[in-house]
């Protein structure tokens, strides 16, 4: 089963890379929300399903819980498991035995600190956006929204 789809069309190994990450996002979705019961109790599982994961401060340590099992769903597990399929080995095929030259460390920091003014400022744009008045409910409905995520 090793390096089963390495010589097979781009076209297809796109396709096999999307349905190995949406089954993986799928499996570790449901994963995470079995595993909400044992760890958060079965009031929040009910207040999840009631609210549609419309939930509140109150559940800041359940949402990290849901982040990270989707994360994982969506990132790390079909990485190593696309890895199997293409290449067999997976610390060759992710390069993970290769050290980062460090000036791709230095210039990732860097990017880091260089975006964040601009993200500032689209979101003080945000903040100040004014829409035309036909549009005055769906700009009613976003200030409404804003104002219960501060909340």
């Amino acid at each position: 089963m090793r390096k089963y789809l390495s010589e097979i069309h781009p076209l297809s190994k796109l396709g096999a890379i999307t349905l190995v990450t949406l089954v993986s996002l799928l499996v570790f979705w449901i994963l995470s929300l079995v595993l909400v019961i044992p760890i958060f109790g079965k009031d929040t599982f009910a207040q999840i399903i009631a609210s549609g994961m419309d939930l509140g401060e109150e559940h800041t340590g359940l949402l990290k819980f849901l982040q990270l099992a989707q994360s994982i769903g969506l990132f790390i597990v079909p990485s190593f498991i696309l890895a199997i399929l293409f290449g067999g080995n997976v610390a060759s095929y992710l390069q993970l035995k290769r050290k980062p030259m460090w000036i791709s460390s230095v210039l990732a920091v860097a990017i880091v600190f260089a975006a964040s003014p601009f993200i500032n400022v689209v979101g003080l744009w945000n903040a100040s956006m004014s829409l035309p008045p036909w549009m005055s409910g769906i700009e009613a409905w976003m200030r409404q929204s804003e104002d219960a995520a501060k909340h």
